[in-house]
């Protein structure tokens, strides 16, 4: 885990961990189990604090190891810098480097700081290398995130016409043709239905609506069409 200050923890197999604070004036976290290995910037306005079930760490900038063993027994060794660690008894001891100091809650006291084993060796800090990272790490974004760029409006030739819809034409009835009702023409006053195609010498024969008056030699006749 990376902070905005620089500072640096790695977490070791089957570590139990909480992020407890983290604020511009402190960093709090807390281990239940297992082995952190803490780099930490030296900020005078911030401190980091690690806290297990025995003790409580405090810091300033330096590079240290915490490996809790059981919920009652604790190692922590200092590689740089200096610790400040109060015990639940009470207690405070100051751990520089080259130091460790173990503490349990069954055997009282944290014991007295003591120099590291010949064998104990610094942490290897992790290098972040990725400047996407770097970069989320200083704007406290979320690493990874992707800056979605809003699409360019398209161009009016880019625009597909629309399509216009054929228009509708409606298709007037056409009007009903009249037709002869020879029962209603034959209504006129004195005149009867005609055969059409037919001659006839008087026009009482036929409607004067329905026939057509011609001349046969000297007499008139009505021809029904």
């Amino acid at each position: 885990m990376v902070f905005t200050d620089g500072s640096k923890i790695n977490l070791g197999p089957n570590a139990t961990f909480k992020l407890e604070e983290v604020s511009m004036n402190k960093v709090a976290v807390y281990v239940g189990l297992g082995k952190l290995d803490v780099w930490v910037n030296k900020l005078k306005s911030r401190l980091f604090q690690a806290r297990n079930p025995v003790a409580v760490a405090s810091v300033r900038g330096t590079i240290f190891s915490m490996n809790v063993m059981s919920p009652t027994m604790v190692m922590m060794q200092c590689f740089e810098g200096g610790l400040s660690v109060a015990d639940n008894f009470g207690r405070t001891q100051n751990v520089e480097a080259g130091q460790q100091l173990g503490a349990s809650s069954t055997a009282g006291a944290a014991e007295p700081p003591a120099a590291l084993p010949p064998d104990a060796a610094p942490p290897v800090e992790p290098v972040i290398t990725a400047p996407a990272v770097l970069a989320a790490v200083a704007s406290g974004s979320e690493p990874g995130a992707t800056e979605v760029t809003p699409a360019a409006a398209p161009t009016p030739e880019e625009v597909p016409a629309e399509e216009t819809a054929p228009a509708e034409t409606t298709m007037e009835p056409a009007a009903a043709t009249p037709t002869s009702n020879p029962a209603q023409e034959a209504t006129v006053t004195g005149q009867t239905a005609c055969t059409p195609g037919t001659y006839y010498s008087l026009p009482t024969n036929c409607l004067t609506t329905a026939c057509t008056e011609t001349t046969s030699g000297s007499s008139p006749t009505w021809y029904c069409q």
